[in-house]
Order: C-alpha cells, then sequence, then structure tokens
C-alpha cells in the first residue's frame, strides 16, 4: 500500500510496508499518534559517535534530494549488519547525540543501552529489522508497544512535461516495474516518485557501478510490467504491459541504477516536431532559455529531463543518424524507427556520469577491448549548414566547436557534402516532346483498353 503526505514543505510518499516491532525503554507515549521523521544507519560492530559520524558524512556526500539533516538527522535508528552482540561507546556516542541534537535514537538489541547517559529518548528494537539506509519515518502510536518504520520516497514535478508516466520496482513481480505517478495539491502536473539514493548507494551488498544513479527512459523500449506507447495513443491501448526489458535498461538496472519512469517521444521515434505540432503527445518544454522553447528529435523527452532535472542522472534515448557505434547492443524490445541504423545511446548530466555509465554499458562488448586505432584528430563540421536564426545562439554554437577542439587538442576543417560529389548535368535537350510523345502513348493505350 502507498500513502502519500506531505513534510516539512517537502512532497514525500511513504512506503507502507509491516510495521517493524520496538520495543521502548521508555514508558508508552500518551496523547495523539505522531508520525517522526528518522535517519536509519546500518553499522558492523561496534557502535560510537566516530562510526555513526563518518557514516552520516557519507550520507551528506552522496547529495540525496530526499534526506536532508534538518529534517531527519533529530532522529536516528541504528540497526546491526549481524546478530553478535556488539559494544555501544558510550562516551563519544553520548557526545556525538548532544553534539547533533537527537531527539530519538532507536537501537538494534545487539546493543546494550542501559549505561547511555543522553537526553535522547532511547528505544530498543525488539528484533533484528533489514532496513534500507537513509530517511524513514516512525510511527509513534499511544498505549502501543509496537512501532512501525516506513520507507520515504521524495516526489518531483514533471514541470516540463519530459514523462509519459512514472515507474516504480513491482512488490510482486521480480524484475519488473509498475507505472505509478501522483499528483500533489497546488501543483499542476504529475508527481515523479524518486527512489533513495543512499539506499541504492550504502548496502550491506554489492551496490554495483551505479549505485545511487536514478535514470529514466525513452518510451519506444520496452519495460517488463510497463506498457510502452511508443509515442502513439492507438499502440498505447492495444498493447497491453510488457513482458520483456530491453538490453541496455536491463544492464542500466543490474548496475545498480534505478528506474524511475518514462520519457515522451514523437510517433514512433519518426521526424522532429515543435510543440503544438505533435498529435498523439505533446512534445516537452525545452528548459533552456524563457521556458517555451521548443525541443526537437524523437529522443527530445530523454534530452529535456536529464537537462531540466537535478534528481536524474541519466537516460536513455535511440539514434538513427548513426553517431554511436552500431550493433553492439541488440534492437530487442526496441521500437526502432530503421532497424540498420537505429543504435540505443544515453545522455547525461555530467561527464563523471557519462564515464560511469559509459564503461559500464561496454563491459562485455568490443567496446571494452583498447581501441586498435588511434582517435580522431580532426573535428568536421558541414561548411553549408545554415546558420542559427538567433545570433547569439550561432555564437554559442561556434564557440562550443572551438572549446571541443581545444579540449581534445583536434583541428578544425569544413567539410562541403554538396561539392564533395559531382553533380549529373541536366540534358540540353528539350524535355517537352519526349514528354508529350509518351503521354500521348499512354493515352492511347488507355482509350483503347476501356473501348
Amino acid at each position: 500500500m502507498w500513502l502519500r503526505t506531505i513534510l516539512w514543505a517537502k512532497a514525500l510518499l511513504l512506503h507502507v510496508a509491516e510495521p517493524h516491532a520496538l520495543n521502548k525503554r521508555s514508558p508508552n507515549l500518551a496523547g495523539q499518534t505522531r508520525y517522526i521523521p528518522c535517519t536509519v544507519v546500518t553499522v558492523n560492530g561496534n557502535l560510537s559517535g566516530q562510526s555513526l559520524g563518518a557514516t552520516i558524512d557519507q550520507y551528506r556526500g552522496i547529495g540525496d534530494d530526499v534526506w536532508s539533516e534538518a529534517q531527519f538527522l533529530e532522529r536516528i535508528l541504528v540497526q546491526s549488519a549481524s546478530n553478535v552482540s556488539a559494544a555501544l561507546e558510550i562516551n563519544s556516542l553520548s557526545s556525538f547525540l548532544s553534539e547533533n541534537a537527537v531527539e530519538y535514537l532507536f537501537l538494534s538489541p545487539v546493543f546494550n543501552a542501559t549505561r547511555l547517559a543522553t537526553s535522547a529518548s532511547v528505544h530498543s528494537i525488539a528484533s533484528t529489522c533489514d532496513l534500507t539506509n537513509g530517511p524513514h519515518v516512525v510511527t509513534l502510536s499511544p498505549g502501543q508497544s509496537d512501532l512501525s518504520v516506513t520507507t520515504v520516497f521524495g516526489i518531483h514535478e514533471d514541470v516540463f512535461e519530459a514523462f509519459m508516466s512514472g515507474s516504480i520496482p513491482s512488490a510482486s513481480i521480480e524484475n519488473a516495474h509498475l507505472t505509478m505517478q501522483v499528483s500533489v495539491p497546488g501543483t499542476r502536473m504529475p508527481g515523479i516518485i524518486v527512489p533513495l539514493r543512499i539506499a541504492s548507494a550504502i548496502t550491506t551488498n554489492d551496490p554495483g557501478p551505479l549505485a545511487g544513479l536514478r535514470f529514466a527512459v525513452k518510451d519506444i523500449f520496452h519495460v517488463s510490467g510497463l506498457k510502452t506507447s511508443g509515442g502513439s495513443r492507438a499502440y498505447y491501448q492495444v498493447y497491453g504491459p510488457q513482458n520483456y526489458t530491453t538490453q541496455t535498461v536491463d544492464k542500466s538496472l543490474a548496475g545498480g541504477a534505478q528506474l524511475v519512469g518514462k520519457t515522451r517521444t514523437i510517433a514512433f521515434a519518426l521526424g522532429a516536431p515543435n510543440n503544438g505540432k505533435e498529435i498523439d503527445y505533446l512534445d516537452p518544454w525545452n528548459p533552456r532559455g524563457d521556458g517555451y522553447q521548443t525541443t526537437g528529435g524523437s529522443s527530445s523527452g530523454s534530452g529535456s529531463a536529464v537537462t531540466a532535472y537535478d534528481w536524474l542522472d541519466f537516460t536513455i534515448g535511440s539514434d538513427t543518424g548513426g553517431s554511436p557505434t552500431h550493433g553492439i547492443f541488440n534492437l530487442t524490445g526496441i521500437l526502432v524507427a530503421i532497424a540498420e541504423q537505429d543504435t540505443p545511446g544515453f545522455l547525461t548530466r555530467s561527464p563523471s556520469i557519462f564515464t560511469r555509465l559509459g564503461k559500464w554499458w561496454a563491459k562485455g562488448t568490443p567496446l571494452e577491448a583498447a581501441a586498435e586505432t588511434p582517435l580522431p584528430s580532426k573535428l568536421l563540421f558541414y561548411a553549408d549548414e545554415l546558420a542559427l536564426t538567433q545570433s547569439e545562439a550561432e555564437a554559442m554554437k561556434v564557440q562550443f566547436l572551438a572549446n571541443v577542439s581545444a579540449a581534445l587538442n583536434m583541428s578544425t576543417s569544413s567539410i562541403n557534402e554538396r561539392k564533395r560529389g559531382t553533380p549529373m548535368a541536366l540534358p540540353t535537350a528539350n524535355l517537352c516532346q519526349p514528354t508529350w510523345q509518351m503521354f500521348t502513348q499512354i493515352r492511347t493505350q488507355s482509350s483503347s483498353t476501356s473501348g
């Protein structure tokens, strides 16, 4: 069951699961039920103020937009990675709790907190629980000893209309997803549900090279459990949820990245319309400029989303122009425009994510081996390409080419495709006479046939 709530002026979604039993050391609470935000920390071994502080520093470094110190650090739940009894370093732990103004401390049963001197309200968890790291909400009910602990998700409004829909992992079908987004009062567009970066990046298991990253995928890629529209309302209505996840999406998930939804595309990834000219679904807005500029290309939803939203790390799209290396990944589960030319690719928010994702995608493919030929030394651009309408935009384009060539130590050269080939000269003879003769013969033959 899912429950939406608004906490501290930030939209958060609570995933209501079976409550974890907690045995409170303090007396039962009186009054109304309280919902307490807390930070879950997993430790392996003894617990000290230093180890707790080091883990919190890790949380800060991840930059999770769902977790914040102001909202979640006043209450901490510490669980153990094992069932072996562990010691508390009383002095350092007391100092940490005091310095960070911690109000509630929930401890795994492997820790004995009877000698812990602190102003915080200390509770002992009756049994070992297996919570993800990061922000949660603890429900304190008056007169009861059982407390429920629920996972927190973030909600972000899709203000640029880049998404077809949001998605969450299925709890009942392995490796499948469910379509879901929510509406938050006071917002215009649906909210996209995003999982914790902390929970993905810090885990007792191998988190994977893409742990902590969130991504969305162009809606021509099949994902198990989700419907594919291909940018066509008719296609979306005819076909049900898919039972297969295409290779590049599956590989991203296997690397630890978390899928948050599907992005818009034009009908069957054909053409490059402007806003208002697409029939089935409007093209997304361009986050650059004044917010009223259009996007272009069939992967415009993926481009708009990864450019506009800092809560997204990369998106998956496709290319028919042949710019990425072709044939490395199969196209099964992709609604291709031209099978001989199409290839999947990705867009990222930073060069570091680009490198990180590229290395993972290349793993197990011919791209993983060292290149047999040196990298290109020349940067080509079209000499006959029309300048952009806005002079400022044209200057930015020219400067970008200069920056790329300087950064990669490449020379630049223009190329004119029109002059490269030798056009066939038109015949100098008058074409009217042979054309008229052909037309006369066709008309005569047609008349005799009908007669």
